[in-house]
This record gives C-alpha cells, sequence and structure tokens, in this order.
C-alpha cells in the first residue's frame, strides 16, 4: 500500500474505523464500497482488515476472480474459512455427506452460525462473485448472523450485477448500513503529491485515479506529457516491470496468473515443472517487485499485488501456452485427488470440442454441486454440451442442466432444456419417463396445470405399450397425473388414476410407491370431501415402518401425507410426518419437495393457534420457494404468511402479503382458491364486507375446487359478510351450506365454523338463545380440535352474544378467557378485540352512584381521591384504621369498585362526591 493510494481518503477511512469500533458496542453494520478500477477500494479494504486485526476482531478476506467466477464460494471462502478457521467447510463437497446433498440454505445457516463473535468480513470485486457466494450473501443479509461485525463489500459499479444490488438493498433492518462511493483525487490532492508545477498536468492525464498517478510516477517525469491517458500508463509500467523480468520469472509469474489468485507455491511447482528451490526463489525475486505478495493469512499461499496485474499477465499470455497451463493445473488436482469441481475451474479453459472425458469430468462435477451451487453446475454443464454434440452424455447433461436451472430458480428456462430434450427421445424408456416427470413438475411449478397432465397423459400413452403392464415407472406417471388432477380440482378422477397406480405397486415389493400412492389417494380423499379414511391410514403406517433413508426417499408422498392429515383434524400426525420430513428434507435430494412440507408445516400451527411459529415457518418457506423458483409455493407462503400477519399484526399487513400471494397463484388452482380465500378473510376483519364477498361470490359454485374439509371455514367468511351488508337471505345460504358442508365431512374443525356461521346468522335475526346455543357448540369444537385461535375468535362471538342477553357476567368470563389465551397465543388482533368487547361491557353495566354512601363515607371516598392513606384519614376524621377500612368495603361494594386506585379514579371523575 503506498501513500497514494490513501491520500484524499480520510471520510472513507474514519466511516471504516467507526463502524469497527461500534463491532463491541454489539452494532451490526454493511459497508459499501463502490468506485472504478484503481480508486483505491482494495487499499482500504487491505487497511480495514489490518485495523480490525488490530481490534481482535475475527477478520477474513476474500476476492472474487473474473476468471473464475464459476468456482463455487471462492469470493466468500476465503473471507468466511479464516474468519472462522474452517476452511474446510467451504468446500462445494463439504455440503455434502452419505445421506445426500444437503439443502444449500441449510447449509449457509450453518455458515453463518459460525459467526459467534465479533468479526469482519471482506469481499473485494463483488462484481465479480460466483453464484453461491452471491446466494450466501443473499442469505447474510436477509438473516444476520448471531454476533456484531461488519460485512465489508467493495466492487466496481458499472459491473454490479443486478441480483447483488437488489440483495443489498434489501438487508434485514438489523444491519446498519454504511455507502460510500469513491471518486477521484482532486488537483489539490494531487498536488500534494507531485513536485510543484506538475499537478495540473498529472490530473488530467490521470483524471485523479491514484492507480494511474503511481504508473506515471513510476515511469519518470520524461515521459508525463507523451501518453493520451493514465490508463496507457499503466499498461506501459507494468509491461516495463514484466521486461525487466528474467525469462524464467516472467513465465512463473504468468503461470501464477493461470493458476488463481490466490495460488499455492505447490502447485507452482507441478505446473512448471520446476524443482521446488528454484520456484521458490523466483518467488522471492517477484515479491521483492511486489509483484506477488504473501498471502495475508495463509502462509503457502500468493497473491497478486492488483486484480489489474493478474488481468494483464492472463490476457497477453500466448493462448495455446495458456490452455496448456490449465491442463497441466487440473492433471494436478486430479492426481492429488481434489474433487471432480476443483478441477473444472482448469477444463474450462482447456478442453477443445470433441474431448469426451473432459465432458465427463464436467458432469461429475456439476452433479456434485447440484444441490449447493447450482449455477455452477450450470455453467459446467454448458461448457460440457460445448464439448460434444450427441450420445448418451449429452442426454444426461441437458436433464442435469435442467434440473440445476430449475434449482437455480428459473423453471422457464429449465423447462425450454428439458422440453428439447423430451422431443428428442431415445431408446431409454425409463429415461424419458424422468424428463416427463420433471417437465410436469415445472409445468406445475409454474401454475400451467394443464399442460403438466397433457405431458403426462403424452408420456402414458408412449410408454404403456413399450414397459410391462406392472412397470413401475408406469405406476410413477399415474401418481404424478393424479397430483395434477387435483391441484385442477379433479378429484374424482385424480381418485381413479391413484387407483390404478396402486393396482401397479402392489405388485411389487417395498413401501415407497404403496405410500405414494395411498398419500396422493389420502389427499384427493380429502379434496373430494370423502368421510372414508383408510388411505390416510394405510400411508401413515407405511410411513411409520420407513427408516429415514426410505421415508427420504418418500418426500413428495409425505407432503401429501401431512396435509391430507392436517385437512382431516389430525394436526398431530400430521406434525409429527411433516417435521420429520423436514428434518430429513435437509440432507436428502428430494429436496424440492421442502416448500410442500413447509406449507403444510406452517398451515397446521396456525390452526392450533401457534401463531408465531406459524409466521417462522412460513417466512422459510418464501424464502426456500424463492430459492427454488416455485412461484406456487411463494404465493402459499405469503397466503400463510398474511393469515399468520392478520392475527399477530393486524389487517393491514396481511392485505399487502395475501394481495400479494394472489399475483403469483393461478386463480384456477386449489393454491389460488386458498390464498383468495385467506384475503376475503383479510377483507371482513379489515371493515371491507363487501370486497370480501366480491372474492368469494363468483366461486359459489365452483366451491368444489376448494377440499370440502376446508368449505365450511370459507363459507363462514361469506355468511358473515352477507350478515354485515344486510343481505340476510344470502347469509342463511352461505350457512347452511357451511352446515352440510361440515355434516359431510365429519370434521370438528368445520363443524366449529359452520356453528360460527349459525350464530352470526341467528345473532342477527334476533334469535340470541338459538345463537348462544351455536356459539357455545363451536366453542367446543374448536377446544376438542385444539384450534387456539378460532376457539378465541368463538369466544368473543360468545360474550358479545351473551352480552346482548344481558348476562353480563357470562359475557365477562368469556371475553377475560378470550384475551388470555388471546396474549399467550400472540394474537395480538384478538387480544385488542376482547379489551374492546370489555370497554363495550363495562359501558353497559348500570353505573354505580354515590345516592347509596352514608355522608361519612362520601367523606372517605373524597380523601381517598385526595391521595390519603388509611392512617392519614384515621387521623383526620379521628377513626380507628379497622373503622375506615370497614367504610372502604362497604364503599367497594356499593360502587362495585375493586380496588382503591379505582375509587381515586372513579372520584376524580365524579365531581358531585
Amino acid at each position: 500500500m503506498t501513500v497514494v493510494d490513501l491520500v484524499g481518503r480520510a471520510h472513507e477511512l474514519d466511516t471504516i474505523e467507526a463502524a469497527l469500533g461500534a463491532v463491541g458496542d454489539g452494532t451490526l453494520t454493511l459497508i459499501t464500497l463502490s468506485g472504478d478500477p484503481g480508486l483505491g477500494k482494495t487499499s482500504l479494504v487491505r487497511h480495514a482488515y489490518g485495523h480490525a486485526r488490530g481490534l481482535g476482531l475475527n477478520v477474513g478476506y476474500g476476492t472474487a476472480s473474473e476468471l473464475e467466477k464459476h468456482t463455487p464460494m471462492l469470493a466468500v471462502g476465503d473471507a468466511l474459512g479464516e474468519a472462522v478457521g474452517a476452511y474446510d467447510v467451504l468446500d462445494p463437497a463439504a455440503a455434502l455427506d452419505d445421506d445426500g446433498a444437503l439443502l444449500r440454505y441449510q447449509h449457509y445457516r450453518r455458515l453463518a452460525a459460525m459467526l459467534d463473535s465479533g468479526f469482519l468480513l471482506c469481499v473485494d470485486d463483488v462484481h465479480w462473485c460466483d453464484g453461491a457466494s452471491v446466494e450466501f450473501m443473499e442469505h447474510l443479509l436477509r438473516r444476520p448472523p448471531p454476533a456484531p461485525g461488519v460485512l465489508l463489500c467493495a466492487w466496481r459499479p458499472r459491473q454490479l450485477t443486478d441480483r447483488v444490488a437488489a440483495a443489498l438493498q434489501a438487508a434485514h433492518p438489523r444491519w446498519s448500513r454504511r455507502e460510500l462511493v469513491l471518486n477521484p483525487l482532486t488537483e489539490q490532492e494531487t498536488a500534494r503529491l507531485v513536485p510543484g508545477g506538475e499537478a495540473e498536468r498529472l490530473h488530467e492525464l490521470t483524471e485523479g485515479n491514484p492507480l494511474y498517478l503511481n504508473a506515471l510516477l513510476s515511469l519518470g517525469k520524461g515521459t508525463w506529457t507523451s501518453w493520451d491517458t493514465g490508463a496507457d500508463a499503466v499498461r506501459l509500467a507494468v509491461g516495463r516491470e514484466l521486461a525487466g523480468l528474467p525469462p524464467e520469472h516472467a513465465e512463473l509469474v504468468r503461470t501464477a496468473a493461470v493458476l488463481g489468485d490466490p495460488m499455492a507455491m505447490e502447485d507452482l511447482v507441478a505446473v512448471t515443472g520446476w524443482h521446488q528451490q528454484t520456484v521458490g526463489s523466483a518467488v522471492e525475486k517477484l515479491i521483492e517487485r511486489d509483484l506477488l505478495r504473501p498471502h495475508h493469512s495463509r502462509l503457502n499461499l500468493l497473491t497478486f499485488r492488483h486484480p489489474l496485474l493478474r488481468a494483464h499477465l492472463y490476457d497477453t499470455s500466448k493462448i495455446e501456452w495458456r490452455r496448456q497451463a490449465h491442463a497441466k493445473m487440473a492433471d494436478t488436482l486430479g492426481k492429488r485427488g481434489e474433487s471432480a469441481a476443483r478441477q473444472a475451474a482448469h477444463v474450462v479453459h482447456h478442453a477443445l470440442p470433441g474431448d469426451l472425458e473432459a465432458a465427463e469430468l464436467l458432469y461429475r462435477a456439476a452433479t456434485e454441486v447440484l444441490h449447493t451451487a447450482p449455477t455452477s453446475t450450470i455453467s459446467w454443464s454448458r461448457a460440457a454440451l460445448r464439448l460434444i454434440s450427441e450420445g448418451e452424455l449429452t442426454r444426461r447433461l441437458s436433464l442435469l442442466l435442467g434440473e440445476a436451472l430449475s434449482l437455480a430458480g428459473k423453471p422457464g428456462a429449465a423447462l425450454e432444456v428439458l422440453l428439447r430434450l423430451r422431443a428428442d427421445a431415445g431408446e431409454d424408456v425409463v429415461f424419458d419417463v424422468r424428463v416427463a416427470m420433471n417437465c410436469a413438475f415445472l409445468y406445475r411449478v409454474l401454475g400451467n396445470y394443464p399442460q403438466a397432465m397433457t405431458v403426462l397423459d403424452d408420456k402414458l400413452t408412449d410408454a404403456a405399450p413399450r414397459l410391462p403392464a406392472d412397470s413401475p415407472e408406469l405406476a410413477d406417471l399415474h401418481i404424478e397425473l393424479g397430483t395434477v388432477l387435483l391441484m385442477l380440482g379433479n378429484p374424482q378422477r385424480a381418485r381413479a388414476e391413484l387407483r390404478t397406480a396402486l393396482r401397479i405397486a402392489s405388485a411389487h415389493e417395498g413401501a415407497e410407491r404403496r405410500l405414494a400412492g395411498y398419500a396422493a389417494l389420502a389427499l384427493a380423499d380429502a379434496y373430494g370431501g370423502s368421510a372414508t379414511h383408510r388411505s390416510r391410514a394405510r400411508a401413515a403406517e407405511l410411513a411409520d415402518e420407513l427408516d429415514d433413508e426410505a421415508f427420504g426417499r418418500s418426500l413428495d408422498a409425505i407432503g401429501k401425507l401431512g396435509w391430507a392429515e392436517a385437512l382431516t383434524d389430525r394436526p398431530a400426525d400430521a406434525l409429527r410426518h411433516v417435521t420429520r420430513g423436514i428434518r430429513i428434507a435437509r440432507v436428502a435430494k428430494q429436496a424440492m419437495q421442502l416448500p410442500y412440507l413447509l406449507t403444510c408445516l406452517s398451515y397446521v400451527q396456525l390452526q392450533l393457534g401457534r401463531v408465531s411459529a406459524a409466521l417462522a415457518t412460513a417466512e422459510t418457506t418464501e424464502e426456500t420457494a424463492l430459492a427454488l423458483g416455485d412461484t406456487q409455493f411463494q404465493g402459499m407462503a405469503l397466503a400463510l404468511r398474511a393469515n399468520a400477519v392478520l392475527e399477530h399484526q393486524g389487517a393491514a399487513q396481511a392485505a399487502l402479503l395475501a394481495s400479494r400471494a394472489m399475483k403469483l397463484t393461478d386463480p384456477r388452482s386449489w393454491w389460488g382458491q386458498v390464498a383468495g380465500s385467506i384475503l376475503a378473510r383479510i377483507r371482513l376483519y379489515q371493515g371491507l364486507p363487501g370486497e370480501a364477498l366480491e372474492i368469494l361470490e363468483p366461486r359459489r359454485q365452483s366451491m368444489a375446487v376448494l377440499p370440502s374439509c376446508n368449505g365450511a371455514q370459507w363459507m363462514f367468511t361469506a355468511a358473515a359478510a352477507s350478515a354485515i351488508l344486510g343481505d340476510l337471505d344470502s347469509a342463511r345460504q352461505w350457512a347452511s351450506d357451511a352446515q352440510r358442508s361440515a355434516e359431510v365431512f365429519g370434521s370438528v374443525l368445520q363443524r366449529g365454523h359452520a356453528d360460527l356461521a349459525s350464530a352470526q346468522i341467528l345473532g342477527q335475526e334476533g334469535d340470541l338463545a338459538a345463537a348462544v346455543a351455536s356459539a357455545t357448540h363451536a366453542v367446543r369444537s374448536f377446544a376438542d380440535y385444539g384450534a387456539g385461535v378460532d376457539e378465541i375468535q368463538a369466544r368473543l362471538r360468545l360474550g358479545e352474544l351473551l352480552m346482548e342477553q344481558e348476562d353480563l357476567a357470562g359475557a365477562s368470563l368469556q371475553f377475560a378467557t378470550a384475551k388470555n389465551s388471546a396474549a399467550e397465543h400472540e394474537a395480538n388482533r384478538l387480544v385488542q378485540r376482547a379489551v374492546d368487547f370489555e370497554r363495550r361491557l363495562a359501558a353497559r353495566r348500570p353505573r354505580p352512584s354515590t345516592d347509596a354512601l352514608t355522608d361519612r363515607e362520601r367523606q372517605l371516598a373524597e380523601l381517598v381521591g385526595e391521595g390519603l392513606s388509611n392512617t392519614e384519614i384515621s387521623e383526620r376524621l379521628f377513626l380507628s384504621r379497622k373503622t375506615v377500612e370497614a367504610h372502604l368495603s362497604r364503599i367497594y361494594r356499593k360502587l362495585h369498585i375493586k380496588s382503591r386506585s379505582a375509587l381515586a379514579t372513579y372520584v376524580t371523575q365524579r365531581k358531585e362526591i
């Protein structure tokens, strides 16, 4: 670092040092440092690194690289590994174990949790970050680590990707933000660094760029008028530095540019083939010339003085020499037993079209990191496909590319790849079925259920004659088709497909495929309103017999089983199955099913009144669905968040979330119907019953699309909205429909909603006794289920009806019970409603009159209002303390007042005392 680098940077230095000093106060700071090349970003980052080490913080420094921008976790790997002292956890293969691929967001949470004490993470050249590094930084900014610290990110503004910019803007409020934008040096600042009289010319040439200024100063005064720009001077200065090197030193530093930044001494020895002592001696000379520098924290590594130096060396090397150097490095890594992912970064730079061996290695590398760094899988799969144009490997690479694009949140691009593969069907019918299943799944993700059904129907027509009648692949197709039919609101045909699948599955040993069939059939029964639950019970038996490995292979079925249980009054069973599924999904290759499991968990948590837990789970679901590009589940997660936020934070914020959910879900689908019904419920509690009915009324004839087991809940919303608007005929019809739906299905939970709808209508009609009876039944049904929030809602309605009956004591009991329960469940909206009802109740109580008090009692009450104690009153009125206490007891009883403070308040408000 030269003096030039930090001239004019006092503000930036003060800001960085203040943020580092605030770590001791528990502050978490995001510092963004942007500026054009050569303005001193790296020098400021290095200064921050040194200053933080002096403060005793856990410090990490990493730099992204233009040449290795597809190597997973390269940008944050060095920084995080150094800060937590565990480089091994950052290797792409570190996110794998014997059971499968860890979901990458679980891996990120584990890494972030390691930041458990004051830290500084420096990430330089963020504009070249690899996809996994960007994703980790997104995660870190959304979910701050447990410890205070500083994240310092530096980049070139015109090269920053939209994704990184959006992540920085969406940082969690716990991050205190400091934005630093580096400007060129002023002419006055330039004058502090150069001989008198030359500052104006040098400032004009360099445009105030410190790097260019350094270059011109190194060339000497005689050259200052011979260049049009400072950039030309930089190129000349670097060229002169290299021209003065002995040939072997020049070759070594160019080799270093190929290996990476940073690079290892042992790799220089391996690629050059020189003796270690020869390499060591040459490295010492290069360090003396400040072309290379020892790594700031790892003794066996070297780094370049500046990224522009490495770029110049790499770009000016002969292409064939450079390709051979990459080939030697890939070979070295292979002989050392490094992962295919480590080798791939060099293979992509040396392989030529037709190199089948290189394509196979890139396929292995892409497969290794599919679930931890899908963007790298995409890059390496495409690179391999450029090497070969036909054969079985090409088909496997295309399928892998499609799966990676799906994982990276690009379902449209994934579908495009897989549809091309599907159009080019081969002889391997089992492979083609797998492609069709992936295409159908992506159509589901995109909400295009009819097209998903078409793909499956076509594949069944094509594959059935080519496969044995009892082929398990045929069973898989029927199960997937049954699932799509459920989403389309056709549970009858879905059942037929699933029974066909179960007939095929019964011919094979093993429980997993039968579990898939029974679980889907159980969900079809729930959607279609079947009162028989044999399929659900059989699926639960099969699930409970599976060990974790088999359970992990059956996560799609577990999600369906969990939903079937959640919708049929079996919340405890649903919790048991989905929580086990979520745990196993962290290490299972079927992690794409995680949003399905999480939405079920959030749904059940809210039904049981666990508002905060439901909200947290819905947020996790949204994050996971976003990472997977699953718009349907993003919408469902938002709808469930809205439902929880309604109780926790109120209707206004909930309405915004539910409106967003509606935009992400297909209104014809089950998810879209649920999202709309949640928005209708929120509109009702916003005091907008008309808007609630606008959402629900058009669906009156198609309520079969909603599962009958849930129908009474939404019919209650419509009945209540109609009653508020004075349309009692429509309200009665909605309430009657709710009763029929609950009776057909036999659900305790839905019976509670139907009874609550009846209570609403009967109350409006003035039949208070019948309304109280219905509300009482609703309270009992919700209590039997364990539906805490619904029970609170029913108690508030019951209390309101009792108040209208002038049963004030009964109403008071219901309001108090509801308020306490709402506070326990963190249902803040219902707490406020209970308080409002208690105020209304208090206003209806007979006002206490002072006429019932004796003169002495009025005198005592007035003295209490003045703030006198019992002792002071007894002294003033010449009474014993016991007599004063006896008078006060009578006053409390006559005025219906329970405490001394309440009496004092009463006295000040009633001037007649």
